[in-house]
């Protein structure tokens, strides 16, 4: 079989096509002898011509040339080389192979090791969070609870704020109440003046015409003595004339106006307007502690709030460093003329207001230093030293 095989493999192409289309067809005969179906192949080449053959076979190549002994001696050492590298590279995967299962147990034992310290772990953390809710929880309550007693500490604060505004007012009041009341008695005590002056003036007035008369009648005495008892009679009358002026102006100079700025100019004037307000509520409350010292009653006297005192001694020591030059100052704000004009008005008042109520709390405090009292002598004490330190009682 091998040397027909080799002889057909040597025929050439026309003697192989003649051959195999010879072959097909007995092929095809016997199938259909024998009442079988021939191959499909088969029936394809017993109906080929021979060039179709040859033509098919030079398409698709020669078959296969069935290798000598020799070569499939080679052949079989190849493979025989190619099948132990197989097994070596087979003996070294399953090496790997096992290297890898242990390298992947040992990774596995260090997961279940880790995940048993991760578990660990979570429950250490869930008892810590655990035990911080909880540390929240209780600093929540007592932060709660602080907050709670806060509030009813800024309700109480507020309450007595409230009271000691209340009572600050009510002492204001009573402040100005006294003021008014010295006020109206200054006038009348003026209109009082006033009206000693006239009957002082009719006086002179009748004085000069009996002392005329009595010259007319005793022109026989001597004119030195005439002329001593009208000297004597105008020097008695310049001396009540000057004793009614001192009174009305020291009834005059009690009385002070509190400078309010034109509607004009008020938008620069608040500084100035909270200074003359500051000393003129020192001026009250010492004041109504003059009129409470005054009484007759020493235990019902109540000594001057020293706490307001400070504050507002305070507030004027740091008004007083700059209100001088913001009363010089105030008309640079302006432009128009009249506003110009009216704030420098408004500056020269404010000033004089100023002044005064400097000179009226330096006239109270002295007053109330002449009093023995120890309940008001941080109050003089306090007034005392802001009067010496202030830029506009120093020289």
């Amino acid at each position: 079989m091998t040397t027909t095989r080799q002889h057909i493999e040597d025929l050439d192409p026309t003697a192989w096509a003649a051959l195999t289309k010879r072959a097909a067809a007995v092929a095809v005969a016997a199938a259909q002898r024998f009442g079988s179906t021939p191959p499909v192949e088969l029936l394809a080449m017993a109906t080929m011509t021979e060039r179709d053959l040859v033509e098919h076979r030079a398409r698709l190549g020669p078959a296969r040339k069935r290798p000598s002994a020799m070569m499939r001696l080679v052949e079989a050492d190849h493979l025989r080389v190619i099948a132990e590298g197989h097994a070596r590279q087979a003996l070294q995967d399953k090496k790997d192979a096992e290297a890898a299962a242990s390298l992947a147990r040992a990774e596995a034992e260090q997961s279940a090791r880790d995940a048993t310290a991760a578990r660990e772990r979570v429950r250490q953390i869930q008892a810590q969070a655990a035990r911080k809710d909880a540390e929240r929880s209780a600093e929540r309550a007592a932060a709660q609870q602080a907050i709670e007693q806060m509030r009813t500490e800024l309700e109480r604060v507020r309450a007595d704020a409230a009271a000691e505004v209340a009572a600050v007012g009510e002492q204001f009041k009573a402040a100005e109440a006294r003021a008014r009341q010295r006020t109206e008695e200054r006038t009348a005590e003026r209109a009082t003046a006033r009206q000693a002056f006239e009957q002082l003036r009719d006086e002179l007035e009748r004085v000069r015409a009996d002392a005329a008369a009595e010259v007319a009648a005793a022109r026989g005495h001597a004119d030195a003595e005439i002329v001593a008892a009208r000297q004597t009679a105008e020097a008695e009358v310049e001396q009540i004339r000057a004793a009614a002026a001192a009174e009305i102006a020291d009834a005059s100079s009690q009385l002070l106006t509190i400078p309010v700025p034109p509607l004009g100019v008020s938008a620069h004037t608040g500084r100035i307007e909270h200074a003359v307000s500051v000393v003129r509520q020192i001026d009250y409350v010492l004041e109504a502690g003059l009129i409470e010292d005054a009484g007759d009653d020493v235990e019902s006297r109540r000594p001057i709030d020293t706490e307001l005192v400070r504050s507002l001694v305070r507030t004027v020591r740091v008004q007083a460093a700059d209100l001088a030059e913001e009363l010089h100052s105030l008309s640079s704000h302006y432009t128009v003329q009249w506003q110009i004009e009216a704030a420098d008005s408004y500056a020269s008042a404010a000033a004089s207001a100023y002044g005064a109520l400097l000179q009226r709390i330096a006239t109270a405090i002295e007053q109330l230093g002449q009093h023995d009292d120890s309940a008001n002598a941080e109050v003089v004490q306090m007034v005392t030293t802001m009067l010496a330190d202030h830029p506009w009682r120093r020289y």
